[in-house]
């Protein structure tokens, strides 16, 4: 037999939500009200390859500000390594890729303390060197490091006749561990982490 139709959006009741489910975020954002997600407000997140569920009371923003936070910082890391792997294989072009997504990724995490978001990769460096690098927050070489990466991974990813040399990739998978080691530092001076 097969599976019963939920009805439609207007006939769904509408029950308190005391607490949610937040599956790890870093990408498009999704909202389930339906009866059928067990009195709670699932906030669905893009992640590859697997969802993880973890219970945040909808009463402690802050603690949601945390977790985001982190989740970024994990993500940041795990670019890290697949970068390191990635060009241990010969894929230079993936590395820098990977190694410009970790930076992308610690950047989030910033922004994110301070409950911005942005959905264009220039908005982020903007964003990121308006509210952390202007007031002093992060010294101005992370910034070019930034900018250097991003502008490689356009090479890398958009120039199909580009050859990537090996030391390049070097270069920016160390800059690119060394700008998530400097937001690692000031999320823990500050609290965050």
């Amino acid at each position: 037999m097969p599976a019963a139709r939920p009805p439609p959006l207007s006939q769904r009741a509408i029950t308190p939500l005391p607490r949610s489910v937040a599956r790890r975020c870093l990408t498009t954002r999704a909202l389930d009200l339906s009866p059928w997600s067990g009195g709670r407000l699932h906030l669905a997140f893009l992640v590859v390859p697997r969802y993880t569920d973890v219970e945040i009371s909808m009463s402690e923003p802050e603690h949601v500000g945390r977790q985001e936070v982190r989740i970024y910082i994990e993500r940041a890391h795990e670019m890290l390594d697949v970068a390191a792997l990635s060009s241990a294989e010969g894929h230079h072009g993936s590395a820098i890729n990977r190694a410009y997504y970790a930076i992308f990724y610690a950047a989030n995490g910033l922004l994110a303390t301070q409950g911005l978001g942005r959905s264009k990769h220039s908005g982020v460096i903007a964003a990121f060197r308006q509210h952390f690098v202007k007031p002093g927050h992060i010294e101005v070489g992370y910034s070019r490091i930034y900018e250097r990466v991003m502008d490689d991974r356009h090479v890398s990813d958009y120039d199909v006749e580009a050859f990537i040399e090996p030391e390049r990739a070097r270069t920016d998978m160390e800059d690119a561990r060394r700008f998530v080691q400097r937001v690692e530092r000031f999320l823990q001076e500050e609290g965050w982490l």
